[in-house]
């Protein structure tokens, strides 16, 4: 499934913005089905402005949280990405961010456990050393450095 819409993809992006968002009825069709590589696949059209779909923030973050949910296993780290984005970082979007990479992080997404475990590294060793501790054993090579200094 994810080399079909991933070639689809591409193939968006070698044709232009010649398709409009008519052109996209069966990803639509997917999505709304609850198809989690479609919905990550419109997340990303909409966020970049491509295949034909203007840039629209609000409706590629709406794409990618629904493709979080329903299992997209990169969507949520992506998402607390697009919440940390934006300088200064508002409370509101650092704790979202928080939110989305503890639920990938959770769900074995290793670069997510890093961030996690490096935020908490100040404040919060124990919590820092079980993040870290996950993404190093997964072969995560920062995260391995990085236990190691914090047990040392």
């Amino acid at each position: 499934m994810r080399c079909r819409i991933g070639a689809f993809l591409l193939l968006l992006v070698l044709l232009g913005s010649a398709a409009g968002a008519a052109d996209h009825r069966q990803l639509f069709a997917d999505a709304g089905a609850g198809d989690p590589e479609a919905c990550y696949t419109l997340a990303h059209l909409y966020l970049a402005g491509r295949g034909g779909l203007e840039p629209d923030q609000r409706q590629g973050r709406l794409w990618l949280q629904r493709a979080a949910l329903l299992g997209q296993p990169e969507a949520p780290f992506e998402l607390a990405q697009l919440f940390l984005e934006d300088q200064p970082v508002s409370e509101q979007d650092y704790q979202h961010a928080l939110f989305w990479l503890e639920y990938g992080a959770q769900r074995s997404h290793t670069e997510a456990q890093y961030v996690l475990g490096s935020i908490h590294a100040g404040k919060q060793p124990d919590i820092a050393l079980r993040w870290l501790h996950r993404a190093a054993r997964a072969g995560h090579q920062k995260a391995q450095q990085k236990y190691t200094e914090l047990c040392a």
